[in-house]
């Protein structure tokens, strides 16, 4: 029962993914009329007094299409470095949280247990996007992760980081064609080679990917790109994200330019 007059905590779970990791003092609102013990309303006001957390987006199909055969091949032990990567972005606490990337580092020590070193990162706000996982999101993954680990295994969890690629260049495109279509598709195709649900931690991106798929848009003849280069590395902590697109258009067979036409 509720004191007429004082303070107290309860816990709140909402749904939503991402979403509901509201701001401080937005749960304000109550649904249900709290009576005393004689059936009298009590004026009851409520705020949270930090951010919410452990909301997360659900799982994508890519994502599951990706882990699925992974997860059934750990067999519910952690022995390799894909075991302990697969328990990992499996890993969502209702409290804490879920990760959204993890790359497994096995470093040996001669003599002493093989240290496990773990990259991590959580969903960001947006749809798509990742962040630092906070404590205790980490905390909560390495308990679960020592259930399961090797008796030799000693395990490290670290933050991961992330970096922008930028892409510019010029698309000589088919008469008929309007070049906003095509940077609509070339912005899509982008998206879906750098997307956090199928791209890992460590993962460079390679030149002539991002070449075929530009290339193989409807409408497209050639495609010359100024940034990047070259094949785009990542170190080990790092997952490589779309950044700004910036693309020029000519049209085949004329002196026509520019961004839009």
């Amino acid at each position: 029962m509720w004191p007429r007059v004082g303070h107290g905590h309860m816990a709140v779970r909402l749904d939503g993914g991402v979403r509901g990791n509201v701001a401080p003092n937005t749960i304000t609102n109550v649904r249900d009329i709290a009576l005393d013990a004689h059936g009298n309303s009590i004026p009851v006001s409520i705020a949270n007094l930090n951010w919410a957390s452990g909301g997360a987006e659900p799982q994508s199909a890519e994502s599951i299409k990706k882990q699925a055969p992974l997860w059934f091949a750990t067999q519910n032990r952690c022995v390799t470095q894909a075991d302990y990567e697969s328990f990992a972005v499996n890993f969502n606490s209702p409290e804490a949280g879920a990760i959204a990337k993890a790359h497994a580092v096995v470093r040996e020590r001669s003599g002493e247990a093989n240290v496990i070193r773990y990259y991590v990162l959580t969903y960001g706000e947006q749809a798509g996007t990742v962040a630092l996982a906070p404590q205790a999101l980490k905390d909560a993954l390495l308990e679960y992760l020592n259930d399961y680990a090797m008796l030799t295994a000693l395990l490290e969890i670290e933050d991961g980081s992330w970096r922008s690629v930028d892409f510019k260049g010029v698309i000589t495109i088919n008469a008929g064609i309007k070049s906003a279509v095509v940077l609509d598709s070339v912005t899509a195709a982008l998206n879906t080679l750098l997307s956090i649900d199928t791209r890992d931690m460590g993962e460079a991106l390679r030149i002539s990917d991002v070449y075929a798929a530009i290339d193989n848009i409807e409408g497209v003849i050639h495609v010359e790109l100024e940034t990047p280069t070259s094949t785009v590395s990542a170190d080990e902590n790092e997952l490589l994200i779309l950044g700004n697109i910036d693309f020029s258009f000519k049209i085949q067979g004329s002196g026509m330019s520019g961004q839009n036409f």
